[in-house]
Protein backbone atom coordinates (compact mmCIF):
# COMPACT_ATOMS: atom_id res chain seq x y z
CA UNK A 1 0.00 0.00 0.00
CA UNK A 2 2.49 2.43 0.62
CA UNK A 3 4.37 2.13 -2.53
CA UNK A 4 1.14 4.30 -3.78
CA UNK A 5 2.41 7.22 -2.50
CA UNK A 6 3.78 10.13 -4.36
CA UNK A 7 6.48 11.61 -2.71
CA UNK A 8 5.54 15.89 -3.53
CA UNK A 9 6.29 19.09 -2.23
CA UNK A 10 2.85 20.47 -2.81
CA UNK A 11 -0.19 18.75 -0.81
CA UNK A 12 -0.01 15.26 0.10
CA UNK A 13 -3.51 14.02 0.12
CA UNK A 14 -4.89 10.94 -0.71
CA UNK A 15 -8.51 9.01 0.41
CA UNK A 16 -9.38 5.37 1.02
CA UNK A 17 -12.62 4.55 -0.37
CA UNK A 18 -14.75 2.50 2.21
CA UNK A 19 -17.94 1.33 3.43
CA UNK A 20 -19.01 1.93 6.50
CA UNK A 21 -19.31 -1.87 7.98
CA UNK A 22 -15.42 -1.57 6.52
CA UNK A 23 -14.08 1.56 7.84
CA UNK A 24 -12.91 0.34 11.70
CA UNK A 25 -10.87 -3.12 9.80
CA UNK A 26 -9.24 -1.08 7.59
CA UNK A 27 -7.91 1.24 10.04
CA UNK A 28 -6.89 -1.63 12.29
CA UNK A 29 -5.06 -2.77 9.56
CA UNK A 30 -2.92 0.54 8.52
CA UNK A 31 -2.68 0.83 12.21
CA UNK A 32 -0.85 -2.73 12.05
CA UNK A 33 1.25 -0.91 9.00
CA UNK A 34 2.89 1.34 11.58
CA UNK A 35 0.43 4.09 10.66
CA UNK A 36 -1.49 6.39 12.69
CA UNK A 37 -5.18 7.03 12.58
CA UNK A 38 -7.50 9.71 14.17
CA UNK A 39 -11.01 9.89 14.81
CA UNK A 40 -11.86 13.02 14.03
CA UNK A 41 -15.13 13.03 14.71
CA UNK A 42 -14.57 11.40 18.69
CA UNK A 43 -12.02 13.99 19.35
CA UNK A 44 -13.94 17.26 18.26
CA UNK A 45 -16.70 16.37 19.90
CA UNK A 46 -14.47 15.88 23.65
CA UNK A 47 -13.31 19.07 22.96
CA UNK A 48 -16.55 20.59 22.12
CA UNK A 49 -18.04 19.12 25.28
CA UNK A 50 -15.25 20.26 28.10
CA UNK A 51 -15.63 23.72 26.24
CA UNK A 52 -17.46 26.30 28.54
CA UNK A 53 -18.53 28.89 26.57
CA UNK A 54 -19.09 28.86 22.98
CA UNK A 55 -18.23 32.10 21.59
CA UNK A 56 -15.16 31.53 20.22
CA UNK A 57 -16.23 27.81 19.04
CA UNK A 58 -15.55 28.58 15.12
CA UNK A 59 -11.68 29.67 16.29
CA UNK A 60 -10.90 27.49 18.57
CA UNK A 61 -12.28 24.49 16.90
CA UNK A 62 -10.09 25.39 13.59
CA UNK A 63 -6.99 25.60 16.00
CA UNK A 64 -7.69 22.34 17.95
CA UNK A 65 -8.20 20.60 14.28
CA UNK A 66 -4.35 21.55 13.21
CA UNK A 67 -2.64 20.79 16.39
CA UNK A 68 -4.45 17.43 16.81
CA UNK A 69 -3.63 16.70 13.27
CA UNK A 70 -0.24 17.64 13.83
CA UNK A 71 0.42 16.24 16.97
CA UNK A 72 -0.65 12.68 15.79
CA UNK A 73 0.76 12.23 12.41
CA UNK A 74 3.53 10.55 12.70
CA UNK A 75 6.70 8.82 10.29
CA UNK A 76 6.93 5.49 9.59
CA UNK A 77 9.86 3.12 8.88
CA UNK A 78 11.09 3.73 5.55
CA UNK A 79 9.68 7.27 4.70
CA UNK A 80 10.61 10.78 5.78
CA UNK A 81 7.49 12.31 5.95
CA UNK A 82 4.76 11.63 8.58
CA UNK A 83 1.45 10.31 7.83
CA UNK A 84 -1.84 10.27 9.41
CA UNK A 85 -5.07 8.56 8.42
CA UNK A 86 -7.98 10.71 9.44
CA UNK A 87 -11.62 9.39 9.54
CA UNK A 88 -15.41 9.56 11.15
CA UNK A 89 -14.88 13.28 9.55
CA UNK A 90 -18.67 14.86 9.33
CA UNK A 91 -18.58 16.53 12.65
CA UNK A 92 -16.26 19.23 10.57
CA UNK A 93 -19.25 20.14 8.44
CA UNK A 94 -21.02 21.30 11.28
CA UNK A 95 -22.52 24.49 10.54
CA UNK A 96 -21.96 26.02 14.17
CA UNK A 97 -18.27 24.83 14.21
CA UNK A 98 -17.91 27.62 10.83
CA UNK A 99 -15.06 25.22 9.80
CA UNK A 100 -13.29 25.50 6.38
CA UNK A 101 -12.46 21.89 6.14
CA UNK A 102 -11.27 21.71 2.84
CA UNK A 103 -9.02 24.38 3.62
CA UNK A 104 -7.65 23.17 6.82
CA UNK A 105 -7.00 19.59 5.14
CA UNK A 106 -5.76 20.89 2.26
CA UNK A 107 -3.26 23.07 4.30
CA UNK A 108 -2.03 20.66 6.49
CA UNK A 109 -1.45 17.76 3.59
CA UNK A 110 1.88 20.61 2.52
CA UNK A 111 3.40 19.54 6.11
CA UNK A 112 2.12 15.56 6.70
CA UNK A 113 0.79 13.37 4.05
CA UNK A 114 -2.91 13.09 5.22
CA UNK A 115 -4.91 10.28 4.00
CA UNK A 116 -8.65 10.36 4.60
CA UNK A 117 -11.03 7.10 5.32
CA UNK A 118 -14.17 8.53 3.41
CA UNK A 119 -17.30 6.06 3.29
CA UNK A 120 -19.38 8.59 0.95
CA UNK A 121 -19.37 9.26 -2.38
CA UNK A 122 -16.10 10.55 -4.59
CA UNK A 123 -17.49 12.65 -7.39
CA UNK A 124 -14.95 14.02 -9.90
CA UNK A 125 -11.68 12.62 -8.03
CA UNK A 126 -11.82 15.57 -6.29
CA UNK A 127 -14.94 15.83 -4.32
CA UNK A 128 -15.79 14.19 -1.10
CA UNK A 129 -19.50 14.24 -0.10
CA UNK A 130 -21.63 12.52 1.52
CA UNK A 131 -23.99 11.77 -0.87
CA UNK A 132 -24.76 13.39 -4.80
CA UNK A 133 -28.01 14.81 -3.27
CA UNK A 134 -26.24 16.60 -1.29
CA UNK A 135 -23.28 17.25 -3.11
CA UNK A 136 -22.47 20.43 -1.22
CA UNK A 137 -21.63 18.66 2.34
CA UNK A 138 -17.83 17.14 1.89
CA UNK A 139 -14.54 18.27 0.99
CA UNK A 140 -14.28 20.01 -2.11
CA UNK A 141 -10.77 19.96 -3.20
CA UNK A 142 -11.23 21.71 -6.33
CA UNK A 143 -7.62 22.94 -7.54
CA UNK A 144 -6.34 19.91 -7.08
CA UNK A 145 -6.37 15.94 -8.05
CA UNK A 146 -5.99 13.55 -4.79
CA UNK A 147 -5.15 10.20 -4.99
CA UNK A 148 -7.01 7.34 -4.17
CA UNK A 149 -5.08 4.44 -2.46
CA UNK A 150 -6.38 0.82 -2.98
CA UNK A 151 -6.16 -1.40 0.44
CA UNK A 152 -6.08 -5.38 0.31
CA UNK A 153 -6.71 -6.59 3.80
CA UNK A 154 -8.88 -9.09 5.46
CA UNK A 155 -11.60 -9.23 8.01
Amino acid sequence: MLDQFIPSNKFQLYYIKCRVDEMLQIERYLSEAGISSLDIGFKMAEFIAQKKSLKYLHIEAADFLNKIILENAQKIEGFDIEILVIYNCGILFETSLGLDATAIIKGLSKKVVIIILWDGEVLTGNRLVWDQQNGDVGFNFKDMNIKEIKVNYEV
